[in-house]
């Protein structure tokens, strides 16, 4: 039932193949999309420390020239926040180290700097950074009567945050979901410790927080019935990819069959006096029944023509699908398939 609930297949194995399915195109997305938001949190931080800012112009200079030290807070804020992008960036470009984080670990870290994003765009707001830095400065050239204390625009913010998530990273739904409760969780923590005093602000904050629940609510729900979708779909491919195997060998053991019963007798003595090749081999891979009969019958061919022709297989089975890059691969080092006098056998998707 749990697993139903949160879309995971019973099989670990099963659920590996579909992560790994969607993982290029995670790691490009996620590329993507912490370049975009660089360059927004870049033409944020400089209007921050310009004479104008995001909240309607209330973080300015004082009248001496110094800054405030709102300015000063908001824009570490915004530099931490260009540092954990810059660190996600680095993420994906490093294959090293995305090998070393393993199919589940790289989608809890891209899901755990998301949050850690959420929690930076809550602290720069105008609100909570007059709250956390100190009373208002009366010095100041700021008029503080313009500063904006509503946090409106801030739900906006974390719902368009989250909905980029959605849309953009293909995620799965179980990591989504967590998302979705730490940023409702976050804001309202955030809105209740730091947010104006005021009879009416416990109804801004339940205001904000229904909206925010009911919108990642419609979001979530559309996730899931996409995600329950690819999983079907996969399953539907893997099943058919299965039967065709089966149905493929089951064809390959009749041939055998019927070629080693209609084979002449002469020709069975003459394999017994000259065991050069064995029938399976010559039932499979006769250059009068296939093109490749010719490519894999090595048995004539010299020292010096083994390596050209171990070239053109390795050619032959990167188009035919059946021989695999090992940069496609994903290992798993501390699971083992077996243990023998030759080696270790290790799992790999």
């Amino acid at each position: 039932l749990v697993r139903n609930i949160f879309l995971c297949f019973p099989d670990r194995v099963a659920e590996q193949g579909f992560m790994a399915c969607r993982r290029d195109k995670l790691v490009s997305n996620v590329r993507l999309g912490l370049s975009l938001t660089l360059v927004y949190a870049f033409f944020n931080l400089a209007l921050v420390l310009t004479d104008w800012s995001t909240s309607s112009g209330c973080f300015i200079d004082r009248g001496d020239g110094r800054q405030l030290p709102a300015v000063e807070f908001r824009a570490a804020i915004i530099s931490a926040i260009c540092v954990v992008l810059g660190g996600g960036l680095g993420l994906t470009t490093s294959r090293r180290l995305r090998d070393s984080c393993g199919l589940f670990g790289f989608e809890v870290l891209v899901t755990l700097m998301a949050q850690v994003i959420v929690v930076l765009v809550v602290l720069q707001h105008a609100t909570f950074v007059s709250s956390v830095t100190g009373p208002e400065d009366p010095h100041s050239i700021v008029n503080w009567d313009a500063v904006s204390r509503n946090e409106a625009d801030l739900s906006l913010l974390l719902v368009v945050w989250t909905a980029a998530t959605h849309t953009l990273l293909p995620l799965r739904w179980i990591m989504l979901v967590q998302f979705e409760a730490a940023t409702m969780l976050i804001y309202c923590l955030a809105s209740a410790l730091f947010g104006p005093s005021g009879a009416d602000h416990p109804q801004t904050i339940i205001g904000n927080s229904v909206q925010m629940f009911l919108v990642l609510t419609a979001m979530g729900l559309g996730k899931r019935g996409v995600e329950a979708f690819e999983r079907k779909a996969f399953t539907q491919v893997a099943a058919e990819r299965t039967r065709r195997y089966m149905a493929e060998n089951q064809l390959s053991q009749i041939a055998e069959n019927s070629a080693g019963a209609q084979q002449p007798q002469h020709m069975q003595d003459a394999q017994l006096e000259h065991p050069t090749r064995p029938t399976r081999c010559e039932s499979n891979s006769l250059p009068s029944e296939t093109n490749t009969g010719e490519l894999f019958d090595v048995s004539s061919t010299t020292a010096s023509e083994r390596g050209t022709r171990l070239d053109s297989i390795m050619k032959l089975g990167l188009q035919e699908h059946w021989l695999i890059k090992m940069e496609n691969l994903s290992i798993f080092p501390d699971r083992t398939l077996g243990i023998g006098g030759f080696g270790v056998g290790i799992v790999a998707v």
